[in-house]
């Protein structure tokens, strides 16, 4: 099986000493892996220094543009783009998100990854209010699927695990989730108290989702005659994985019959 190359955002987090420090997301990688997927780990440095809620306070630039470019080029170079969990996204990443559609690059985002992804096309992420943040953090919960989402032949309630503090508030039919006249992103799934869960487009592009697919008891191990196999893997995470698969090799045969992803041009 021919494997296929994801870049992966890592965000830095501030230490004390106001240095950046990298977390690599081991079980994401680890779920990747599983699917015979390589990681291109795109380290976003101190010059992200600004982030989404900064600049809309009225902080200050975001980056050099040159700076920009190599880690849009490193990117766009790989099969598709992955954004994982963590605490807070900033500004060049919903940028790559935009830019990383407009050439059709698949794009896969967990929990804060999708939150960036709907703030990319309209949306804001927002605390959780209090009488629902318990039901959020660290919990198994059911959530309500779309007949149009990939996961709605698993039934139209489905049990996810859970651990956000925050959500977002998003709109359809904002400007911002159009492209060439064409609705982007579609919400596919909420939880009870009406949390978004799930958001998608149709052609399967981007997939995006609150819930961590990569701990869902994911075990790569070896088998007699050498090859690896998947143990304990939920029906949602082979579902997610397999469409995102799928994604990432037609975009893989699209560059090597173009020498480049079919742009989309505004």
């Amino acid at each position: 099986m021919e494997n296929y190359k994801v870049a992966v955002l890592l965000q830095p987090d501030k230490t004390k000493s106001g240095t950046p420090m990298f977390c690599v997301p081991q079980k994401i990688i680890n779920m990747l892996e599983c699917y015979n997927i390589d990681v291109e780990l795109i380290y976003l440095t101190p010059i992200f220094d600004y982030s989404y809620k900064e600049y809309f306070d009225g902080v200050g630039p975001i980056m050099p543009n040159n700076s920009y470019e190599k880690i849009k080029n490193k990117v766009l170079s790989c099969d598709g783009l992955l954004l994982t969990g963590g605490n807070e996204f900033y500004l060049p990443e919903i940028k790559l998100i935009q830019d990383a559609y407009k050439n059709k690059l698949p794009i896969f985002g967990i929990c804060l990854g999708m939150q960036t992804i709907l703030a990319a096309f309209g949306g804001k992420c927002i605390p959780l209010d209090e009488k629902i943040r318990p039901l959020h953090s660290g919990t198994i919960h059911k959530i309500n699927i779309n007949k149009n989402s990939q996961l709605s032949y698993l039934g139209n309630v489905l049990e996810v695990n859970s651990y956000h503090s925050f959500h977002v508030v998003f709109d359809e039919k904002k400007p911002q989730n159009y492209f060439n006249g064409q609705q982007v992103l579609y919400v596919t799934a909420y939880s009870d108290e009406k949390v978004i869960e799930m958001a998608e487009t149709y052609d399967g592009y981007i997939t995006a989702v609150q819930f961590h697919p990569e701990s869902a008891g994911l075990i790569k191990t070896v088998s007699d005659n050498g090859m690896f196999q998947i143990e304990n893997i939920s029906d949602i995470t082979n579902t997610l994985m397999n469409n995102f698969v799928t994604k990432l090799k037609n975009n893989s045969l699209t560059k090597n019959n173009s020498g480049a992803p079919s742009n989309f041009r505004r």
